[in-house]
């Protein structure tokens, strides 16, 4: 997936501390393929719900074959991506997308961009072993940070072309392993004795293909 972002992030006095305590619930709960984390729920939970419970974090537009909204937090260890369909895409089509400071004008003139759902969701560690504001596990008890051959606890990878999803704007050349489900466990697959090799450091769960 080629993408571009657009340069309109924006990044608010309560998203820029660490930890938000309004995330804190988040930290430790589990994150489940294809369904979500936590309170939050892929094919569910909007945009605009989002940006009222927790704040807008950074807001980056992003732009490809398709286009999004993904909200960053915590220096980039919770990202959430919103991508722009149906009646919002008819009206934004063509448009640059609004940042931080633009949402709730934008919001009230044209509710189905508030309206979008919670596509993906990615969590990362810090940087180095162990570091990191998630602590939580996904629903078969993978962890940031566990030996990549945890992963193999969802069976065999399918490793199919990549999907639009959130985070990518922060990944460097990593190894990624895709399951059915619904989920992306990221790692490094080599590298000195400070690379990390073999440990999950990154995960992004979404909603499946229909």
């Amino acid at each position: 997936m080629r993408y571009s972002l657009f340069v309109l992030s924006a990044c608010l006095a309560t998203a820029c501390s660490s930890p938000d305590s309004r995330l804190a619930p988040l930290r430790n709960a589990t994150l489940t393929p294809g369904k979500g984390l936590g309170t939050l729920q892929l094919g569910v939970t909007t945009f605009a719900a989002i940006v009222k419970s927790y704040g807008s974090g950074v807001v980056l537009p992003v732009a490809g074959d398709e286009q999004a909204w993904e909200l960053s937090y915590e220096g980039g260890q919770l990202a959430l991506m919103f991508i722009v369909t149906g009646d919002c895409k008819e009206k934004v089509s063509g448009q640059r997308l609004a940042g931080a400071d633009g949402l709730d004008a934008l919001f009230a003139r044209v509710p189905a961009c508030g309206d979008l759902t919670l596509s993906s969701i990615n969590v990362r560690g810090g940087s180095s072993k162990g570091s990191g504001w998630f602590t939580g596990k996904t629903d078969r008890g993978v962890s940031l940070w566990a030996p990549i051959d945890a992963v193999h606890v969802y069976g065999d990878p399918q490793n199919g072309p990549g999907r639009f999803v959130a985070g990518s704007r922060m990944r460097r050349p990593e190894e990624r392993i895709d399951y059915t489900e619904g989920v992306y466990f990221y790692y490094d697959r080599a590298g000195g004795a400070q690379s990390n090799a073999g440990l999950v450091k990154e995960i992004t769960v979404f909603l499946p293909e229909p």
